[in-house]
């Protein structure tokens, strides 16, 4: 796909069913991500997976109450860790 093309057609998602994602998918993004550019190549981050309903809301709470935080089904928290 082309950058421009890719820039200027990205939509923000507000709205999540509650379908249960499959591991198989999870995994997907988490290994696309793992290619992702990162400054000298560092690769500084960690990847934590948040499905359980509790966790959800406490972080949705921290991100000062965005509720669309809590209606995703799966949450993939990135996390930059200092060397």
């Amino acid at each position: 796909m082309d950058i421009d093309k890719c820039i200027q057609e990205r939509r923000t998602v507000k709205k999540f069913s509650a379908r249960a994602v499959s591991f198989e998918k999870i995994a997907l993004v988490l290994d696309a991500a793992r290619f992702a550019p990162s400054s000298g190549n560092a690769q500084n981050w960690q990847f934590v997976i948040v499905t359980e309903k509790k966790t959800r809301k406490q972080i949705m709470e921290i991100c000062e109450g965005q509720a669309v935080i809590d209606q995703a089904p799966v949450l993939i928290v990135v996390f930059s860790k200092n060397k």
